[in-house]
């Protein structure tokens, strides 16, 4: 295998350096962090679009990716096809080119997205630009190793394998622990990193010395990013962001908690058409205060304020919601109640309302939990710390299957959220639940 790539290579590719007996393991780990960060980035990446403008965005990426990749393969067959791949001044300059586009592209989308849709359109295809750019020149850090030390391909390759498979894990384990605009910095580091290595291997004194000091820039932006997350903050994804008061990310979604009125209002009643997802016409009753948890800036679930401890009278609007008409179909069989994606909690209240002795809740999304039962408990009146309630994280339909329990009603309104996960675009997500073999189950 390694002959044959070898024999398709031009002659300069492998000139002066075949008699080297091992790639150089400051290489190698270039290689692997080069590789890590460009997986890592794609999945961050996906993330931020499916926030700041759809989830079908991360196909985009996938995009992105692929354009910047197979320009700077081309441009590594060009030089060597002129002569020039004898060279070895041009990767760490591109790793630190790379680190530098990540950084741009990443504060691009805290500062630069606006309400004007021509100039949001304009500015998605800059930073689309800058993104593609990015993985131009990571990717001309991997063609430039595999070029020119292509006898020991074999090698390289499974360090590239190894560094792509790592990138999944490392995006996973950032997202879970910052945003994904912080996790973009990360890359950038590592980038950044890879540029030091490439430039002790392989480049000159002053490729050294700038590579260090670059490192030591990124280095100071990363830590204060993450130590201040306000700093990259989103001012502005699919609509304002002023009223958001909570956020958290993970690998599922953006969760937030913002005030209910996006204008900043926050009354103590609210117009019918915000009690819920289909009122009746003719109720005129009563509408409580409430917070609102959004996924992705797109699909949302309330917290009611006081629910949980609220009189019967306060919460009565559960009932004149299209979602509580199976509590009306079967008001007399409400023992036992099975909700998929318990969100805010508002399904867990109607329940409650209806006189379930028996609730259970499935909630996929660990930071949805963490604001509706632990942040904004209180506020919502310990709606899951109900005697009759009972709460797990899961997937929904992977627990009815390993369940013996039997329900009376099995309730599941309103739980798309428009999110790109980690596994890219609606893979893996709550789509499942729609299939035949869902329903039958």
């Amino acid at each position: 295998m390694t002959n044959a790539i070898a024999e398709v290579l031009p002659e300069t590719a492998t000139a002066g350096i075949a008699e080297e007996k091992q790639v150089p393991l400051a290489l190698l780990f270039a290689m692997f962090l080069t590789t890590l960060v460009t997986l890592a980035l794609q999945l961050c990446l996906s993330r931020i679009l499916s926030v700041t403008v759809s989830y079908h965005f991360a196909f985009l990426i996938v995009a992105f990716a692929m354009l910047g990749m197979a320009a700077s393969a081309v441009k590594i067959f060009v030089e060597q096809k002129s002569g020039e791949g004898g060279k070895r001044l041009g990767a760490p300059a591109a790793a630190q080119a790379s680190a530098g586009l990540i950084v741009v592209g990443t504060f691009g989308f805290v500062f630069t997205r606006t309400t004007n849709e021509l100039l949001a359109a304009v500015q998605l295809a800059l930073l689309g630009s800058v993104l593609a750019a990015a993985f131009y020149y990571s990717g001309y850090v991997v063609a430039y190793l595999l070029a020119h030390y292509a006898k020991h391909v074999v090698r390289l390759y499974l360090v590239d394998l190894l560094g792509a498979a790592m990138g999944c894990l490392f995006a996973v384990m950032l997202l879970d622990h910052t945003s994904a605009l912080n996790a973009a910095l990360v890359c950038a580091w590592a980038s950044a990193a890879a540029g030091v290595c490439l430039a002790h291997a392989v480049g000159t004194r002053r490729d050294q010395r700038v590579g260090a000091g670059l490192l030591a820039l990124y280095t100071v932006v990363t830590l204060f990013a993450l130590l201040h997350p306000s700093v990259t903050r989103l001012r502005f994804a699919k609509h304002t962001q002023s009223n958001v008061i909570w956020e958290k990310w993970n690998s599922l979604a953006r969760v937030t908690v913002s005030l209910r009125d996006r204008d900043g209002r926050n009354d103590q009643t609210h117009p019918v058409w915000e009690a819920g997802w289909g009122m009746s016409n003719a109720f005129t009753g009563f509408v409580p205060e409430s917070l609102w948890i959004e996924l992705d800036a797109d699909a949302g679930t309330p917290i009611i304020r006081d629910g949980g401890t609220a009189p019967p009278e306060r919460i009565d609007f559960l009932k004149w919601d299209v979602t509580a008409s199976a509590y009306w179909l079967r008001p007399e069989r409400v023992g036992s109640v099975f909700i998929i994606g318990g969100g805010g909690g508002r399904d867990v209240l109607t329940a409650a309302h209806f006189g379930a002795a028996r609730v259970d809740v499935i909630e996929i999304n660990p930071a949805v939990i963490e604001a509706s039962r632990d942040v904004f408990g209180a506020y919502g009146g310990g709606v899951y710390a109900l005697p009759q309630v009972s709460l797990t994280q899961a997937n929904a339909r992977s627990e009815l299957a390993n369940s013996h329990a039997r329900y009376d009603i099995i309730q599941m309104s309103m739980i798309d959220t428009w999110a790109a996960t980690m596994a890219g675009q609606l893979v893996l997500t709550e789509n499942t639940l729609y299939t035949q073999e869902a329903f039958d189950l």
